[in-house]
């Protein structure tokens, strides 16, 4: 048997200085960055840190305009087809290899660069590859065909699975409970084919791209895609594509020849060509001040409005959640504080009771109007969550009304429809039509996992449109929308929704969407490692929904940066200062945002009773605020009308009396902390889950102040201060804590407050120099004329 060594992910990185017209080509999927200087490159003219995806046997022209500097990165092309679904990069790159999107890949591709010399690249090779993956998402290439249940799911998606190995009829029949014989029916009825020719299609369609752009050996492919031999190989290529492996790789775009650039024109030192910023960022100790900036803000009375979208939507997870006391507490603590507008839930129809009498079935909704009546009473309206979460509706005598996890989103689908006009008109007699036309409702498309969707596009739009005409039957003044699609997935299926919708002119009230930070739906799936990904990502989908909805309102119903709910960043600082990199930048993006829970009590566990255990809310089981709850106390601070927002800082006025600050500083994450499922390690040494960032320091001018003497109250939320997890770390081993003991942890949990008075002259000009480090938030009020000894501070 023949084997593929996959050692080096990188070939060869080299930097060539060019000042005469030359060409270029290449076997390897090749990397060119421009550093210095500027060209002509396909018509196209690079500057630098400019740089495109070359494609083997792609030949392209270079005329430098001057003289340039340029990068070489060739790559191992059977890792990034292996890491890339080649049907996306091709037809993104082969035309039109100058992507622009790749420019976000430049900070990895850097450290690439430079990691080569030490003979450690792997790392920041896989940080690139997540770029890229991020670039070109993988398309869903599963068949299009409706599956009829959810076993036939499984059987699909155990071949993806386990593409790369031998599948046999009989482990395949076994991983899905199912007899051989059925299993071999199955795929005859439904594909035409045998169970080993569908097998052997999909191999094939795998095996295409490392014919046309590797140079492996037949019997090395036959190996690592699971085919007995390059016969049998070549038998399946045969039958897919009507050629074999000699003739596919004849056709190939391997070149004959290489066109590299003279040796002549190479670099040895190249250190000084490399981005400024990124080379001075490593360059800089962490007790350093990386950097000054300036800012200079005069007050105007033509100041923006603060957007409110942050407080619109408060998540409240599951509506069995609302059983527990301290869950309600914790409920009507928060908005009491923050008064959000809209309380969305899940599962609503989990706490409805179903009676069959003499026949006659009944539903009965007591429990579900226990919760509505809480919200309402707390100034909440209702949005009121249909799909995606769900396992059942209702229980009670009939079996028949059950939905469990296995079953399809049909017969979930087919039940809620006979439920919902009921409770529509139930709703509309207890609480008035009034009341119910201000409720939401959003109606989300089913997925499965990264690579399957319980729905397809049409399917979901074809459901969605009873479930909106049943509600606008009864309430037509009512918000309905959707699709509540996770963008984890591809966009491009977000966009086939959107297309549909506009195309048939299908009534959304709202347009809705999910942001966070993994690479995909998996449990043990790893985090992106920095917050700019999760920004990105949200941005992406803002921007694409706005090419077919300009003035249509936009919901970012859930999002967070761990789709993992049990992981110690959650608990940490790092959320805190996530949470304001990503709000404040999303504030007049979208109409609405919605953190994905706020009380850690939604993702209880079997051991998630103790202090701390992970969970993403914003307080603890025990109903200790976390630092992540700081963040929207602060946003709850901050004025009404915007003055100035610039990375890493907001500020906000009152009015020419009074202003707010609120200003973050987030690292980003080790590739240690990003594979760690739980981030244990937060406990041992912040060196090993978070990368080195160098304190900033901030020259604020305030200008055409009122002269006479302000009160500066400053708040600093860091690893020192409002961070619980210091004090856990110490005390992880006990279980039951008392209530005073809950107090006093509570005491210890927030931020660190500083107070002083600063005068303003007859100049009219307020200076501040704050300094802030990494991870670190800090929330500053500016008053004017109040005395010390008054009670004036923020209440937590």
């Amino acid at each position: 048997m023949s084997f593929i060594s996959l050692e080096k992910p990188v070939q060869e990185i080299e930097i060539y200085k060019l000042d005469k017209p030359l060409s270029y080509r290449h076997q390897d999927f090749t990397v060119l960055l421009l550093l210095d200087g500027q060209a002509l490159i396909r018509n196209t003219y690079f500057l630098p840190e400019d740089l495109l995806l070359l494609p083997p046997g792609v030949e392209i022209s270079i005329q430098p305009i001057s003289q340039v500097v340029l990068a070489v990165i060739r790559l191992n092309n059977y890792l990034l087809l292996s890491s890339l679904d080649h049907f996306t990069v091709f037809s993104s790159i082969h035309d039109s290899p100058t992507n622009v999107r790749l420019k976000e890949c430049i900070g990895s591709l850097e450290n690439l660069i430079r990691s080569y010399r030490t003979g450690l690249v792997s790392h920041y090779y896989f940080q690139f590859i997540d770029d890229l993956m991020r670039i070109f998402p993988a398309e869903d290439h599963m068949p299009d065909e409706e599956l009829t249940n959810s076993t036939n799911e499984q059987i699909l998606q155990y071949i993806h699975d386990n593409l790369l190995q031998n599948i046999s009829l009989n482990h395949a029949a076994a991983s899905v409970h199912l007899t051989p014989q059925y299993l071999a029916s199955f795929f005859q009825k439904k594909y035409g084919c045998t169970f080993k020719d569908y097998v052997n299609a999909q191999k094939a369609t795998l095996c295409l791209p490392l014919l046309q752009y590797t140079s492996f050996s037949e019997e090395a492919l036959a190996g690592l895609l699971g085919f007995h031999s390059a016969l049998s190989m070549n038998k399946a290529l045969q039958k897919s594509y009507g050629k074999n492996a000699k003739q596919i790789r004849n056709e190939s775009l391997l070149p004959c020849e290489i066109l590299p650039f003279p040796e002549e024109n190479r670099l040895s030192n190249f250190d000084r060509y490399l981005s400024n910023a990124v080379h001075q960022a490593q360059k800089t100790e962490s007790n350093q001040i990386a950097n000054i900036q300036e800012y200079s803000t005069s007050y105007s009375t033509d100041f923006g409005q603060m957007p409110n979208s942050w407080r619109q939507i408060l998540n409240i997870g599951r509506c069995a959640n609302m059983e527990n006391p301290q869950f309600r507490n914790q409920l009507i603590s928060l908005q009491h504080e923050i008064n959000f507008r809209y309380a969305r839930i899940i599962d609503l129809f989990d706490e409805m009771t179903i009676h069959e009498i003499n026949g006659q079935i009944f539903y009965v909704f007591e429990e579900i109007f226990q919760v509505l009546d809480l919200f309402l009473s707390l100034n909440l309206i209702p949005m009121i969550v249909l799909g995606n979460h769900y396992r059942h509706i209702g229980h009670g005598t009939g079996d028949n009304y059950l939905i469990n996890s296995s079953e399809n989103y049909q017969s979930y689908y087919k039940k809620l429809q006979r439920v919902l006009p009921v409770f529509i008109r139930t709703c509309h007699n207890r609480y008035g039509l009034r009341e119910v036309s201000r409720w939401h409702f959003e109606v989300c498309y089913d997925f499965a996992n990264r690579s399957s969707s319980r729905q397809t596009p049409w399917q979901f739009l074809t459901t969605y449109q009873k479930i909106e005409g049943i509600i606008h039957e009864y309430v037509p003044d009512c918000k309905v929308g959707g699709p509540g699609y996770q963008s984890i997935l591809p966009l491009s299926e977000f966009e086939g929704i959107l297309k549909n919708i506009q195309k048939e002119q299908i009534r959304f009230d709202f347009i809705s969407f999910f942001v966070y930070g993994n690479k995909d739906l998996s449990p043990d799936s790893g985090i992106m490692p920095t917050g700019s990904i999760l920004v990105d990502r949200a941005r992406e989908s803002t921007l694409l929904v706005r090419k077919y909805f300009r003035d249509k309102p936009l919901y970012m119903t859930e999002f967070g940066p761990f789709y993992n709910k049990r992981n110690f960043l959650n608990d940490s600082v790092f959320l805190a200062c996530t949470l304001s990199w990503f709000m404040t930048t999303h504030l007049e993006s979208v109409d609405a945002l919605g953190y994905c829970l706020f009380s850690d009590i939604s993702t209880e566990y079997a051991d998630s009773r103790g202090l701390l255990f992970g969970g993403s809310g914003i307080f603890t089981y025990l109903g200790i605020r976390k630092p992540s709850y700081y963040v929207f106390h602060f946003l709850n601070q901050l004025g009404t009308q915007m003055v100035s927002t610039h990375p890493g800082l907001i500020m906000t006025s009152s009015s020419k009396f009074s202003y707010q600050l609120l200003l973050y500083h987030c690292p980003g994450l080790t590739p240690e902390a990003t594979a760690s499922r739980h981030c244990k390690e937060l406990f041992e040494s912040d060196e090993f889950v978070f990368e080195p960032l160098a304190p900033k320091q901030l020259n604020l001018s305030l200008t055409q102040m009122v002269p006479g003497r302000y009160l500066v109250k400053t708040y600093r939320l860091n690893q020192h201060s409002g961070n619980l997890l210091r004090e856990f770390s110490k005390i992880r081993d006990v279980t039951d804590l008392a209530q005073t003991d809950i107090d006093c942890l509570q005491a210890l949990s927030v931020p660190h407050a500083e107070l002083e008075s600063l005068q303003v002259k007859e100049d009219g000009v307020l200076s501040l120099s704050p300094t802030i480090q990494s991870l670190e938030v800090i929330f500053i009020q500016i008053d004017y004329n109040y005395k010390v000894e008054k009670a004036y501070e923020l209440q937590f």
